[in-house]
């Protein structure tokens, strides 16, 4: 690499030199000496003087240091970029070139600056952007420019390196002359960052968030969109003002918290005090043992009473008072107007308690005006005396204390089927009906469907019924035990269930049993292997041997039998009336079990009444008798593994179930009964009914229904115009739910605003107050069950009863705790009295 150097020993002697790298391992330091501006007006001489020899022996050489984008070029050839600085052989002021005007001024001149930009909002500036030199006007460069052309015409003889010179002389100015230009014209392009400090500026602090996108957008949180910061606060005001974002400004006025601001937690702040309040009252149900079902009404009626909460004082002695003196009380004598007022049934029952308290407890039914059927309770009275005397004694003082007219109001009795209720010389409804000749009992259709299964069961071997209670006791008290079973529930791939225990009091448990033993069959057999195999359990062996092939298919029949009683028991559950369908469900079913073992010509040729159901040459054969699909799956699988007396016992012993059903079902609901036959002529209040029945009168003739005084022409009359009228048809009246069709019906009126069918609904209402079942007062003991527990045993019947009555008023009124209406009855009757009830 080639260096230039100046040689001077005068300023009319200044040779220029081309000469090779000095050594420089060893170079010392130095200011460089001054040059003489070669734009002065002694150019031409020095140009003059430029040569090419490399010794410059009178003075020592001066390096000249170029940039490699500045190095001119030769033939079109880059020349090679200079060494580095060389060392000066003499530094002496002496020895150096006097400087020009021009050049002092240009040294002596301040350095460039930036000075009024700002970093933080603006980018780099480009080259066309830079401040222009100082001293050095356009009028200097161009005469500069003329200068040198002229100079460069007139000596010709120069030679290749005098040429080079003035190239990178002429390439300097233009350079110069270009940053003039490019210096002295507007800035352009100039982009705009977020700043941090709108977030803090009140105008849109609210709004105004970082943008993801970067540094040169902003984002607007109602808006929910990026914009860009281009124009700086300018734009960001302008949004502000924008109509779009003060439309999405005033839609989220009014929600909470929409801005996801950081801020700290202030002790007093309403959060606080609100994460404080929930608290409370966890705290308050964990301490009471009160279950978490119960938050669900609880939160709603703080809020409903948060009003004058700081008002109340509400203690464990006032509490108890206003259950019992105010709003029980307030209920009971609102239901007893009722019952002097209106027809009414009774449906009752006894039950013991925790305590050992016997209880009887009573809820009647009666239709409202718009024909609503309400079972409502009534009474939790003491009965210390559970006969059938005793009973109806203890039953009739409650009438005559509150003056209820049992006699002419009470038209339905309804309770289970144990002989002290229904005994037929001195049963509880003997009792009654000597009283009221009009009076219409029934038996509990849910208990004698209970009673009918599981006498059935009976047929079907002892061995079934053990393993579900043996298996089920094995387990119940064992944690390591329920453990064992859960690792083979995992390995067979079944639900970790629990099983289920076998109640004979509940009516569905033994189908659920049923059910829940055979989805677990093959984890519990693993586990009753592995105990007798590996924990030698004597008690698991004979539990294990009731593991068999024969079992299971009980097992399997009893699924696919069970669940037609189990339903039907279901449907009589139910608080609406029912009563109309007894005959026909129970012959339903009775039908469906006796085609299950029965010739079909058999069936065809008699009807409900005089079936041979016990007739074995009716009987099918035993191959065809139906046990199931599972069950009949199973034995096509199993039919050469089994042997075939197993099968031929398996198959009678199931002929013997149906057998026994039948007859169960003919013993407790007789098809030539009185009820049986009042159920069937009431099939007419189902709408569907109406149009294959011609007459009524025979609901209308029984003894019961004298007290009506019921003309059976008129009421068969309107029957016939109802099934002809022209509305009924064209709303399709008979379409709609029973209690649906017959509140229309009732609202139905004559030319004189009378009403149109009064023989029909007044016969309609007391039908529908007629029991089915005593599913209600059920309902009432299972209550009581979870009020009195072992915790507060020492609840007294009276308090128990106030309970009972407080959510029969919620339910009633379709309502709940907190939204419940309060009647000014009740409101007048709390007040310093209701500590002593007896002050009126």
């Amino acid at each position: 690499m080639k260096s230039f150097t100046f040689s001077t020993s005068s300023p009319s002697s200044s040779k220029l030199s081309c000469s090779s790298p000095v050594n420089s391992a060893n170079p010392q330091k130095g200011t460089e000496s001054k040059r003489k501006n070669p734009f002065d007006d002694s150019q031409d001489d020095i140009i003059k003087a430029i040569n090419l020899d490399e010794d410059t022996p009178d003075t020592p050489p001066l390096t000249v240091r170029s940039h490699p984008s500045k190095i001119p070029k030769l033939d079109g050839k880059k020349v090679d970029k200079p060494a580095c600085h060389e060392p000066l052989k003499d530094n002496s002021p002496e020895n150096q070139p006097e400087m020009s005007e021009t050049d002092k001024e240009r040294i002596s001149s301040p350095p460039i600056s930036n000075e009024g930009v700002n970093p933080e909002e603006f980018d780099t500036l480009s080259p066309s952007e830079e401040t222009p030199l100082p001293n050095e006007s356009e009028e200097e460069l161009v005469a500069e420019s003329s200068s040198e052309e002229e100079s460069s015409e007139g000596d010709s003889s120069v030679d290749s390196n005098d040429s080079n010179s003035t190239i990178r002389n002429r390439s300097k100015r233009k350079k110069r002359k270009t940053k003039k230009q490019s210096r002295t014209k507007k800035r352009k392009g100039i982009r705009h960052k977020y700043r941090s400090a709108w977030e803090a500026d009140d105008r849109f602090k609210d709004w105004i968030r970082k943008s993801s996108k970067g540094q040169r957008h902003f984002y607007c949180l109602p808006c929910n969109q990026h914009y860009s910061c281009q124009g700086g606060t300018s734009v960001v005001d302008k949004h502000d003002k924008s109509a779009k974002h003060c439309s999405n400004l005033e839609s989220i006025k009014n929600v909470a918290d929409v801005f996801p601001t950081k801020k700290k937690i202030d002790t007093s702040s309403k959060e606080r005090k609100i994460k404080e309040a929930e608290i409370r009252m966890c705290l308050f149900m964990g301490e009471h043992n009160i279950s978490f079902n119960s938050a669900d009404h609880l939160v709603s009626l703080i809020k409903a009473v948060a009003p004058v909460a700081n008002e109340m004082t509400c203690n464990r002695t006032k509490c108890t008072q206003i259950l019992k003196n105010v709003i029980a009380t307030d209920t009971v004598e609102s239901l007893i107007e009722q019952l002097k007022a209106d027809d009414f049934a009774l449906i009752l029952d006894e039950s013991t308690d925790r305590t050992d308290k016997k209880n009887l407890g009573l809820v009647t039914r009666y239709v409202t005006k718009d024909l609503r059927v309400i079972d409502q309770f009534l009474a939790l009275l003491p009965c210390p005396d559970a006969t059938a005397a005793g009973l109806h004694k203890t039953i009739t003082d409650y009438f005559k204390e509150n003056d209820i007219p049992y006699r002419k109001n009470m038209v339905g009795l309804g309770s289970d089927g144990p002989n002290v209720m229904t005994g037929v010389h001195k049963g509880l409804h003997k009792l009654f009906k000597d009283e009221i000749p009009h009076l219409f009992s029934l038996k509990c259709t849910c208990h004698s469907l209970a009673i009918v299964a599981s006498n059935a069961c009976e047929e079907l071997p002892k061995e079934v019924e053990a393993l579900l209670r043996e298996a089920y006791g094995y387990l119940q008290h064992s944690c390591k035990r329920l453990i064992k079973v859960k690792e083979f529930q995992d390995f067979v791939g079944v639900k970790p269930h629990k099983i289920l225990k076998f109640f004979d009091v509940r009516w569905l448990s033994l189908e659920r049993c049923v059910d829940r033993f055979l989805e677990q069959w093959s984890a519990l057999r693993l586990f009753f292997q592995s105990e007798v195999l590996e924990e030698k359990s004597e008690a698991a062996k004979p539990i294990l041997q009731k593991f068999n092939a024969v079992n299971k298919l009980y097992l399997m029949f009893l699924k696919s039998t069970l669940p037609l009683l189990t339903d039907l028991n279901l449907e009589f559950q139910s608080e609406r009336p029912k009563v109309h369908k007894i005959y026909s469900s129970v012959t339903t079913l009775y039908e469906l079990i006796l085609s299950f073992y029965m010739k079909p010509e058999h069936l065809a040729k008699n009807d409900v009444e005089t079936y041979k159901y016990k007739d074995p040459q009716y009987f099918k054969p035993l191959k065809d008798i139906f046990v199931g699909g599972e069950a009949n799956a199973a034995l096509s699988n199993q039919n050469k593994n089994l042997p075939s007396d197993l099968l031929q016992g398996f198959r009678t012993k199931c002929l013997n179930f149906y057998v026994k059903l039948c007859s169960e079902i003919q013993r407790v609901f007789p098809f030539n009964s009185n009820e049986m036959k009042v159920s069937k002529s009431f099939s007419f209040l189902k709408p569907q009914n109406i149009q294959g029945i011609n007459s009524i009168s025979s609901a209308a003739s029984f003894t019961f229904t004298n007290h009506l005084n019921i003309d059976f022409t008129k009421i068969d009359l309107e029957f016939l115009k109802l099934k002809r009228l022209e509305v009924f048809n064209e709303e399709k009246f008979h379409e709609m739910p029973l209690l649906a069709f017959w509140q229309k019906v009732a609202l139905l009126k004559k030319g004189d605003n009378s009403e149109a069918f009064p023989l029909i609904n007044k016969l309609v209402r007391y039908i529908l107050t007629l029991p089915h079942s005593s599913a209600a007062v059920e309902r009432i003991f299972s209550a009581v069950n979870l009020n009195v527990t072992k915790l507060r045993n020492q609840l007294d019947t009276d308090t128990t009863d106030a309970i009972i009555q407080a959510k029969a008023y919620i339910k009633i009124n379709q309502a709940a705790c907190y939204n419940v209406p309060v009647p000014i009855s009740m409101i007048d009757r709390h007040n310093k009295n209701m500590y002593d009830p007896k002050v009126p």
